[in-house]
């Protein structure tokens, strides 16, 4: 996002685009740093990014440019919370805490604005969770009501 031209709209359009790609990165074996090739040769790639640092890759710019926005902040964590439900159904819990850490963060940043509207903030702890999402209709669980 760009400071001269706010433009929600496209970022939270980049936000679904990013966890559309990190859906399907998460879940799978990264390729090796070094592949044995014929006669001998060994093909390193030295700057391969592991899962973690994909993560990091994909939201820290967005989670410290976005937090100006209520729809960017809740598109980012709800997309984080299905990437961490991703992964945690594939079998691949370890790779939960980096998206987890950046709801934390992304959360810590948008609790020390003083210009956010009570009822703001508290929809952005409710999209937080997948038991107070007021989007999400799978949980019987009460959800966040304006009041």
């Amino acid at each position: 996002m760009s400071p001269a031209v706010n433009d929600p709209t496209t970022a939270t359009e980049v936000v679904l685009r990013i966890g559309s790609v990190l859906r399907r990165l998460l879940v799978c074996d990264l390729p090796p740093e070094a592949v044995a090739g014929s006669e001998g040769k060994v093909l390193l790639r030295p700057w391969a990014l592991n899962h973690d640092e994909y993560v990091e890759h994909a939201f820290d710019e967005l989670r410290l440019a976005g937090p100006t926005q209520l729809r960017v902040v809740t598109t980012m964590l709800r997309t984080l919370r299905m990437l961490v439900l991703t992964v945690e159904e594939a079998g691949r819990p370890e790779r939960a805490p980096a998206l987890e850490r950046q709801m934390r963060l992304l959360l810590d940043v948008v609790e020390r604005r003083n210009d956010l509207h009570p009822e703001d903030f508290a929809l952005v702890r409710a999209v937080s969770s997948a038991e107070t999402d007021p989007a999400d209709h799978s949980s019987s669980s009460p959800h966040y009501t304006a009041g």
